[in-house]
């Protein structure tokens, strides 16, 4: 999963930075590879510490969601506001019509 959000939508390697990966045994085993989507460009398909991202996950999700998180709550209040205002509305409706009804 980490794996994806870094190589697709955050240009990020590893939690805080490619440091994570230093005690992974795959990391170890392959010669100290880290994963291709860590890196910004491969050489010879092999991901370098060199040229790695140089900040985490953490903080790019960390920045997405604070940006979002106030248009989340302004799209929010904004649908509350108007949701107030047609309640409002229709409660005038609903007094005028039972104050000019032609039925008594």
């Amino acid at each position: 999963m980490l794996n994806y959000i870094s190589c697709f939508q955050f240009a990020c390697c590893g939690i805080d930075d490619s440091s994570d990966f230093h005690n992974n045994l795959d990391y170890k085993l392959f010669d100290r590879r880290l994963p291709s989507s860590c890196c910004i460009s491969l050489l010879n398909g092999i991901c370098l510490e060199s040229d790695a991202y140089r900040f985490g996950c953490y903080q790019a999700i960390n920045e997405y969601l604070h940006f979002y998180s106030r248009l989340i709550v302004a799209v929010g209040l904004g649908i509350a506001i108007l949701e107030l205002t047609a309640l409002i509305l229709a409660v005038c409706v609903c007094r005028n019509t039972l104050d000019d009804d032609g039925f008594d």
